[in-house]
């Protein structure tokens, strides 16, 4: 049954953050089925470049009517300008909701802002349409374990309003049986039977694995005669990628192995002036440059590289450059780092450049958080999968992340916080047959994560709804 359906997320085309990538190739595919389809989103924080669109009203692309609204929009740097932005999008889009009075049969909102499914689910009960949660990340339990808010009152008030919108809800979509988990249990206390796991996807026909002997950047980057280690995507506070940077100063880091940081975001100035300071004695256990881990003991579950292998990842990511200006950025940040070639920093890659930006890696990096563990499920671990690429999860054994890995047999996996045992993980990928492990990756990405799959799942569970 063909329903009118109307999403809500600040990220959409022309953004080329992953929720809004992902966000527009879901809709445009219910588009596609037959469904109407419309969008409620915000300003693009990082606009596709010479990709002219409506900076406010209603436009039509591929089927979706978009309805983007006008909001703050100070520096995302700005801890105190990014909430106001956050708020500014709530109270935009809870305006249009009552102005225009929209409705459909199903109204689904994501979490960006953190507070949007509450203002949605209102919205749809006034309709009586059907409310779906569709959570990238579970707000406000991210922030209290980077440390970002003090669990209490303004917490608890938060997690109250949005528990209600979720119990309300018809379906719950979450990325993995770990956010569902967490859900399902206290403070959150939800109906199990509402929640469904819809994994995010990579293109695997964009995301192709190349040969390093046929893509250019390797020698654009320099990098022919290197064991690469990538992490590509958003710099945040939730990977702790100090410790990855500590981990290029330990003795176990093979002597031909740089890592490459791809991308940007709130931790990258504090994690270049990190490499370009390095201690004489790194920190190897779970307090390091960005502040003790929250009690975290180095001593408890740590464990050999587990050698088994693992998956990969991503997204494409953000672009607001033209691509000439990005190659003359990328070699001009690659000389300033001859002086210290371990640690090399490289701004976001075009989308048309990801197959290649990608597969450039002999290794990809995904880290998270000691204390995040079923508060999201990383993104990028698809887009690696689909360029053939083994993964290193620093991660929790008890993520869907470090699970995959070690069950897929897709990459390496350690615990979080300790340089040495990353640097260990690194010298053993350095030295195995990694190309049977990509192999391996790429299956897992077309049978179980190319982006078909997934969008088919979703309308599948929109049908169910109003069937």
């Amino acid at each position: 049954m063909l329903s009118k359906l109307v999403f809500l997320n600040r990220c959409y085309w022309p953004d080329t953050e992953a929720t809004g990538q992902l966000l527009t190739d879901l809709c445009e595919h219910l588009g596609r089925c037959g469904h109407e389809v419309h969008v409620v989103c915000g300003q693009p924080n990082s606009p596709r470049a010479n990709t002219p669109f409506l900076p406010h009203g209603v436009e039509v692309r591929n089927g979706v009517s978009i309805h983007r609204l006008t909001h703050a929009r100070f520096p995302k740097r700005v801890p105190a300008g990014r909430l106001l932005n956050l708020v500014s999008f709530t109270h935009a889009a809870q305006r249009y909701l009552k102005q225009t009075r929209l409705q459909a049969d199903v109204f689904v909102s994501e979490t960006d802002p953190f507070l949007l499914p509450a203002v949605v689910a209102k919205h749809a009960r006034r309709f009586n349409a059907h409310f779906v949660a569709y959570l990238q990340d579970i707000y406000p339990d991210v922030a209290e374990a980077i440390g970002k808010a003090k669990p209490g009152l303004v917490t608890n008030q938060i997690r109250s309003r949005l528990r209600n919108a979720y119990q309300s809800a018809a379906k719950v979509i979450v990325l993995g049986s770990c956010m569902r988990d967490r859900l399902a249990s206290p403070p959150w206390s939800l109906d199990a039977d509402k929640i469904e796991i819809i994994p995010n996807w990579a293109d695997c026909g964009a995301i192709r694995p190349i040969p390093h002997t046929d893509n250019p950047l390797r020698q654009q980057w320099n990098l022919n005669d290197k064991f690469v280690v990538m992490h590509s995507g958003n710099m945040g506070l939730t990977q702790r990628l100090d410790f990855l940077i500590d981990a290029t100063n330990d003795p176990a880091w093979p002597e031909n192995a740089v890592l490459l940081l791809v991308g940007d975001g709130a931790a990258k100035q504090q994690l270049q002036h990190q490499s370009a300071h390095p201690p004489p004695n790194p920190p190897t256990d779970k307090v390091s440059r960005f502040g003790a881990s929250h009690g975290c003991d180095p001593s408890s579950n740590h464990h050999p590289p587990s050698g088994r292998v693992e998956r990969s990842e991503g997204r494409a990511e953000p672009q607001n450059q033209q691509p000439e200006k990005l190659k003359a950025n990328s070699d001009q940040l690659i000389a300033k780092n001859k002086t210290t070639p371990r640690v090399q920093f490289l701004p976001y890659q075009p989308r048309e450049q990801l197959a290649e930006s990608l597969s450039a890696a002999d290794l990809h990096v995904i880290s998270m958080h000691e204390n995040i563990t079923g508060c999201l499920c990383p993104s990028k671990l698809y887009g690696i999968l689909a360029a053939g690429r083994p993964v290193l999860a620093i991660a929790p054994d008890q993520t869907d992340l470090a699970r995959t890995v070690h069950e897929q047999k897709i990459g390496w996996v350690c615990e979080p916080g300790n340089a040495k045992r990353i640097a260990e993980s690194v010298a053993k990928a350095a030295t195995s047959q990694i190309a049977p492990i990509g192999q391996t990756a790429r299956r897992l990405a077309e049978t179980n994560y190319d982006q078909s799959v997934a969008v088919a799942a979703f309308e599948k569970q929109i049908t169910n709804l109003n069937n």
